[in-house]
């Protein structure tokens, strides 16, 4: 509880003031410099063993609770499905790109010609990526998450979460962000993620794209892989301890 003492602290001396965002940041990069913590961009708490989220409050609103890339018989498997079934990007015909999100009650359809699926197989303690034809007809099975790979990520991760609601203010052309509230968030069990995802409540989000900009411009990239769930359904894989 220090760590999260600590947090409380900090966001007593900012809490319900207005922030004005001059730097174009986001929510999540302006709370990291608030609370003078340098944030996370690996597979580890952003604060000692916390992980914190900042969003504005919404019931459909979805916060990432984290990102794995699958595994498959393939190096780079999200090229290859990009390249397998993606479609073609707007600016460069070239490159072909997937962007989607895929849970496990129903068929997605991302693109024109191929529907995603996430299937859980507790017997092989595996989540398969589907990928269906036009027909619904089963093509691929290739792309999978092991349940080991998943639990070790989301267990070093997010055991403990702390979320700030925040809401944006313009006034004279200029934003303002105030953060209003914190909660603290213990995670209940890797079953409990599992079930979640089963339910359609935990989905992932693909997003394979094209370098715009820069020396790679032109080229293809993979933004991740990432777990992500709404709002709403956040009790149910997590305990509310504040």
């Amino acid at each position: 509880m220090k760590h999260y003492e600590e947090l409380v602290n900090r966001f007593n001396t900012f809490k319900n003031k207005r922030i004005i965002n001059d730097q174009g940041k986001n929510c999540g990069l302006m709370l990291e410099d608030l609370l003078e913590t340098s944030g996370s961009y690996f597979n580890i708490p952003d604060y000692y063993d916390i992980e914190i989220k900042a969003t504005q409050y919404h019931e459909k609103k979805e916060i990432i609770l984290f990102s794995h890339p699958p595994n498959g018989g393939v190096v780079f498997p999200m090229q290859y499905l990009s390249n397998k079934y993606g479609y073609h990007d707007h600016e460069y015909r070239n490159i072909k790109v997937l962007k989607g999100n895929i849970n496990a009650k129903c068929k997605t359809r991302i693109g024109l010609f191929y529907y995603y699926k996430l299937e859980i197989l507790r017997n092989e303690r595996r989540i398969y990526l589907n990928v269906y034809n036009k027909y619904f007809k089963l093509i691929d099975q290739s792309i999978y998450w092991d349940f080991d790979d998943l639990k070790e990520m989301l267990e070093r991760k997010i055991q403990n979460l702390v979320l700030f609601i925040m809401e944006k203010e313009k006034i004279d052309y200029k934003e303002y962000y105030i953060y209003k509230e914190m909660y603290y968030y213990r995670l209940r069990n890797f079953d409990a993620f599992i079930s979640e995802i089963e339910k359609g409540n935990i989905f992932i989000t693909i997003n394979t794209g094209v370098y715009k900009s820069g020396y790679r411009v032109g080229q293809f990239v993979d933004h991740g892989c990432s777990f992500r769930i709404k709002l709403i359904n956040i009790e149910k894989l997590f305990i509310k301890a504040n």
